[in-house]
Protein backbone atom coordinates (compact mmCIF):
# COMPACT_ATOMS: atom_id res chain seq x y z
CA UNK A 1 0.00 0.00 0.00
CA UNK A 2 1.28 3.60 -1.08
CA UNK A 3 2.06 6.03 1.41
CA UNK A 4 -0.07 9.04 1.73
CA UNK A 5 2.03 12.00 1.62
CA UNK A 6 2.57 14.38 4.94
CA UNK A 7 1.89 17.68 4.19
CA UNK A 8 4.59 19.96 4.43
CA UNK A 9 4.43 22.75 7.79
CA UNK A 10 4.48 25.15 4.88
CA UNK A 11 1.32 24.21 3.19
CA UNK A 12 -0.24 23.54 6.54
CA UNK A 13 0.07 27.30 7.24
CA UNK A 14 -0.99 28.26 4.01
CA UNK A 15 -4.14 26.02 4.34
CA UNK A 16 -4.58 27.70 8.14
CA UNK A 17 -4.87 31.17 7.02
CA UNK A 18 -7.07 30.10 3.93
CA UNK A 19 -9.31 29.00 6.31
CA UNK A 20 -8.94 31.95 8.74
CA UNK A 21 -9.31 34.36 5.77
CA UNK A 22 -12.81 32.73 4.42
CA UNK A 23 -13.74 32.56 8.02
CA UNK A 24 -12.97 35.75 8.27
CA UNK A 25 -14.94 37.17 4.75
CA UNK A 26 -17.97 34.78 5.75
CA UNK A 27 -18.43 37.07 9.38
CA UNK A 28 -17.86 40.05 7.97
CA UNK A 29 -20.61 39.04 5.21
CA UNK A 30 -23.11 37.61 8.05
CA UNK A 31 -22.68 40.77 10.10
CA UNK A 32 -22.86 43.58 6.99
CA UNK A 33 -25.89 41.35 6.32
CA UNK A 34 -27.42 41.19 10.10
CA UNK A 35 -26.87 44.85 9.97
CA UNK A 36 -28.51 45.38 6.76
CA UNK A 37 -31.21 43.94 8.53
CA UNK A 38 -31.18 45.63 11.65
CA UNK A 39 -30.77 49.21 9.49
CA UNK A 40 -34.01 48.23 7.83
CA UNK A 41 -35.93 47.57 10.49
CA UNK A 42 -34.93 50.39 12.71
CA UNK A 43 -34.64 53.08 9.85
CA UNK A 44 -36.60 55.83 10.77
CA UNK A 45 -35.71 58.17 7.92
CA UNK A 46 -38.53 58.29 4.74
CA UNK A 47 -37.92 59.80 1.29
CA UNK A 48 -40.97 59.07 0.00
CA UNK A 49 -44.38 57.35 1.00
CA UNK A 50 -44.92 53.37 1.78
CA UNK A 51 -47.73 51.32 0.17
CA UNK A 52 -50.33 49.62 2.17
CA UNK A 53 -53.65 47.67 0.90
CA UNK A 54 -53.18 49.18 -2.76
CA UNK A 55 -52.48 52.96 -0.62
CA UNK A 56 -49.89 55.69 -0.91
CA UNK A 57 -49.35 56.73 2.91
CA UNK A 58 -46.96 59.63 3.69
CA UNK A 59 -45.30 60.43 6.87
CA UNK A 60 -47.53 62.71 8.81
CA UNK A 61 -47.26 63.46 12.31
CA UNK A 62 -50.40 62.93 14.29
CA UNK A 63 -51.60 62.48 17.88
CA UNK A 64 -54.09 59.15 17.96
CA UNK A 65 -56.06 57.38 20.99
CA UNK A 66 -55.27 53.81 20.45
CA UNK A 67 -54.28 51.45 17.71
CA UNK A 68 -56.87 49.11 15.85
CA UNK A 69 -56.26 45.84 13.88
CA UNK A 70 -53.44 45.27 12.04
CA UNK A 71 -53.76 46.49 7.72
CA UNK A 72 -50.02 45.28 6.62
CA UNK A 73 -46.48 45.22 6.90
CA UNK A 74 -43.27 47.38 5.78
CA UNK A 75 -40.31 45.74 5.61
CA UNK A 76 -41.45 43.06 7.96
CA UNK A 77 -43.05 45.67 10.74
CA UNK A 78 -46.60 45.68 11.40
CA UNK A 79 -48.63 48.43 10.52
CA UNK A 80 -51.92 49.13 12.05
CA UNK A 81 -55.19 51.39 11.96
CA UNK A 82 -56.06 54.02 14.83
CA UNK A 83 -59.21 53.67 16.24
CA UNK A 84 -62.59 55.37 14.94
CA UNK A 85 -60.73 55.17 11.46
CA UNK A 86 -62.53 52.62 9.44
CA UNK A 87 -61.58 53.98 5.99
CA UNK A 88 -57.81 53.20 7.21
CA UNK A 89 -57.07 57.17 6.22
CA UNK A 90 -54.21 57.67 9.37
CA UNK A 91 -51.77 54.98 10.16
CA UNK A 92 -48.90 53.76 12.49
CA UNK A 93 -46.06 51.84 11.45
CA UNK A 94 -44.38 50.16 14.55
CA UNK A 95 -40.73 48.68 15.21
CA UNK A 96 -39.31 46.26 17.29
CA UNK A 97 -38.05 48.71 19.76
CA UNK A 98 -41.07 50.09 19.70
CA UNK A 99 -40.65 53.24 17.86
CA UNK A 100 -43.74 54.93 15.76
CA UNK A 101 -44.24 56.36 12.67
CA UNK A 102 -47.41 57.97 11.47
CA UNK A 103 -48.79 58.30 7.86
CA UNK A 104 -51.96 59.59 6.06
CA UNK A 105 -53.42 58.31 3.00
CA UNK A 106 -52.44 60.29 -0.12
CA UNK A 107 -56.37 61.03 -0.29
CA UNK A 108 -56.24 62.55 2.88
CA UNK A 109 -53.17 64.76 2.65
CA UNK A 110 -55.15 65.98 -0.76
CA UNK A 111 -57.87 66.93 1.55
CA UNK A 112 -60.54 64.94 0.13
CA UNK A 113 -62.04 61.18 1.54
CA UNK A 114 -63.77 58.55 0.22
CA UNK A 115 -67.00 60.50 0.56
CA UNK A 116 -65.78 63.66 -1.52
CA UNK A 117 -65.53 65.85 2.07
CA UNK A 118 -62.38 67.12 3.33
CA UNK A 119 -60.13 65.24 5.91
CA UNK A 120 -57.25 67.38 7.02
CA UNK A 121 -58.38 71.23 7.11
CA UNK A 122 -57.32 74.20 9.34
CA UNK A 123 -60.19 76.29 8.73
CA UNK A 124 -63.29 74.49 10.01
CA UNK A 125 -64.14 73.79 13.68
CA UNK A 126 -62.04 71.39 15.97
CA UNK A 127 -63.83 68.66 17.04
CA UNK A 128 -60.80 66.06 18.93
CA UNK A 129 -57.80 67.59 20.99
CA UNK A 130 -55.03 66.10 22.63
CA UNK A 131 -53.53 67.81 25.93
CA UNK A 132 -50.60 65.08 26.06
CA UNK A 133 -51.25 61.86 25.82
CA UNK A 134 -55.38 62.48 26.84
CA UNK A 135 -58.24 62.74 24.33
CA UNK A 136 -60.59 65.51 24.81
CA UNK A 137 -64.14 66.42 22.99
CA UNK A 138 -65.08 68.93 25.44
CA UNK A 139 -66.92 71.79 22.81
CA UNK A 140 -65.72 74.83 25.04
CA UNK A 141 -61.87 73.59 25.63
CA UNK A 142 -61.36 72.98 21.76
CA UNK A 143 -63.19 76.26 21.01
CA UNK A 144 -60.51 77.26 23.32
CA UNK A 145 -57.47 75.43 21.59
CA UNK A 146 -58.36 77.04 18.11
CA UNK A 147 -58.47 80.87 19.33
CA UNK A 148 -55.27 79.83 22.14
CA UNK A 149 -52.58 80.64 19.09
CA UNK A 150 -54.02 83.74 17.52
CA UNK A 151 -54.75 85.58 20.84
CA UNK A 152 -53.30 89.30 21.21
CA UNK A 153 -50.84 88.96 24.09
CA UNK A 154 -48.85 91.83 25.98
CA UNK A 155 -46.53 90.09 28.34
CA UNK A 156 -44.46 88.10 26.28
CA UNK A 157 -40.85 86.31 27.11
CA UNK A 158 -38.54 83.52 25.83
CA UNK A 159 -38.23 80.29 27.50
CA UNK A 160 -35.29 77.66 27.24
CA UNK A 161 -36.53 74.55 28.71
CA UNK A 162 -34.31 71.28 28.70
CA UNK A 163 -34.63 68.17 26.42
CA UNK A 164 -37.68 66.33 28.30
CA UNK A 165 -40.43 69.55 28.66
CA UNK A 166 -41.10 68.42 31.53
CA UNK A 167 -44.38 70.87 32.88
CA UNK A 168 -45.01 71.62 29.67
CA UNK A 169 -48.13 69.85 28.31
CA UNK A 170 -48.00 69.47 24.55
CA UNK A 171 -51.65 70.32 22.59
CA UNK A 172 -53.05 68.92 18.99
CA UNK A 173 -56.64 69.50 17.79
CA UNK A 174 -57.96 67.66 14.85
CA UNK A 175 -61.27 69.12 12.82
CA UNK A 176 -63.80 68.41 11.22
CA UNK A 177 -64.81 64.85 12.64
CA UNK A 178 -61.13 63.82 12.18
CA UNK A 179 -60.40 60.66 14.31
CA UNK A 180 -56.61 61.91 15.13
CA UNK A 181 -55.39 65.44 16.11
CA UNK A 182 -52.78 66.75 13.66
CA UNK A 183 -52.39 70.43 14.28
CA UNK A 184 -49.86 71.32 16.91
CA UNK A 185 -51.53 74.14 18.95
CA UNK A 186 -48.46 74.82 20.81
CA UNK A 187 -48.17 74.19 25.01
CA UNK A 188 -49.72 74.70 28.18
CA UNK A 189 -47.78 75.33 31.63
CA UNK A 190 -48.43 76.95 34.93
CA UNK A 191 -46.19 79.62 36.54
CA UNK A 192 -46.98 80.70 40.36
CA UNK A 193 -50.05 79.25 39.59
CA UNK A 194 -51.18 81.14 36.72
CA UNK A 195 -51.85 79.50 33.10
CA UNK A 196 -49.52 79.81 30.49
CA UNK A 197 -49.42 79.60 27.03
CA UNK A 198 -46.14 78.37 25.21
CA UNK A 199 -45.31 78.63 21.14
CA UNK A 200 -42.09 76.26 20.23
CA UNK A 201 -39.81 78.24 18.06
CA UNK A 202 -36.76 77.03 17.61
CA UNK A 203 -34.73 73.38 18.92
CA UNK A 204 -31.79 73.90 20.70
CA UNK A 205 -28.58 71.88 19.65
CA UNK A 206 -25.09 71.48 20.46
CA UNK A 207 -22.40 73.14 18.40
CA UNK A 208 -21.95 70.25 16.22
CA UNK A 209 -25.79 69.80 15.70
CA UNK A 210 -25.87 66.01 16.98
CA UNK A 211 -27.56 66.15 19.78
CA UNK A 212 -30.70 68.06 21.26
CA UNK A 213 -30.50 70.23 24.13
CA UNK A 214 -33.78 72.00 24.37
CA UNK A 215 -36.19 74.58 22.99
CA UNK A 216 -36.58 77.48 22.83
CA UNK A 217 -40.71 78.74 23.62
CA UNK A 218 -42.30 81.83 23.17
CA UNK A 219 -44.54 82.07 26.55
CA UNK A 220 -47.57 84.41 27.20
CA UNK A 221 -49.54 84.47 30.00
CA UNK A 222 -53.70 82.90 29.33
CA UNK A 223 -56.06 85.71 30.22
CA UNK A 224 -58.17 85.58 32.91
CA UNK A 225 -61.44 83.86 30.96
CA UNK A 226 -59.16 81.68 28.71
CA UNK A 227 -57.52 80.26 32.36
CA UNK A 228 -61.02 79.46 34.37
CA UNK A 229 -62.07 77.20 31.37
CA UNK A 230 -58.54 75.41 31.38
CA UNK A 231 -58.84 74.81 35.15
CA UNK A 232 -62.47 73.75 34.99
CA UNK A 233 -61.82 71.12 32.38
CA UNK A 234 -62.60 67.71 33.28
CA UNK A 235 -59.11 66.61 32.07
CA UNK A 236 -56.73 64.74 33.93
CA UNK A 237 -53.39 65.55 32.52
CA UNK A 238 -55.06 69.34 33.02
CA UNK A 239 -56.20 68.74 37.30
CA UNK A 240 -52.68 66.96 37.54
CA UNK A 241 -49.99 69.17 36.43
CA UNK A 242 -48.23 71.22 38.71
CA UNK A 243 -47.03 74.67 38.43
CA UNK A 244 -43.43 76.23 38.95
CA UNK A 245 -42.60 78.83 40.50
CA UNK A 246 -40.88 82.44 39.07
CA UNK A 247 -37.42 81.01 40.25
CA UNK A 248 -38.00 77.42 38.48
CA UNK A 249 -38.86 79.21 35.32
CA UNK A 250 -35.95 81.37 35.45
CA UNK A 251 -33.76 78.39 36.34
CA UNK A 252 -34.96 76.61 33.07
CA UNK A 253 -33.69 79.78 30.73
CA UNK A 254 -30.37 79.48 31.96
Amino acid sequence: MAKIAKKSKTVKIIEKLALGAAFAVLLAFFVFFARGIYDDLTSYQFSGHIRISGENYFPFEFKYSNKAEQVGEYKKNPVYAVTDDPEHNFIVLVYPDGHEVTFAAQRAINMIGKDGTSLVDHVSAPTVAFVGSEKTDDNELLQLFARLGSYDYTDTTIMNTDETLEGFLPVWIGRKRSPVAYEEVGYLCKINNKWVYAKYRSTLRTADETEITGYELYCSTIPEDYARIISHADVESIKNLRSFTVEEAAEKQE
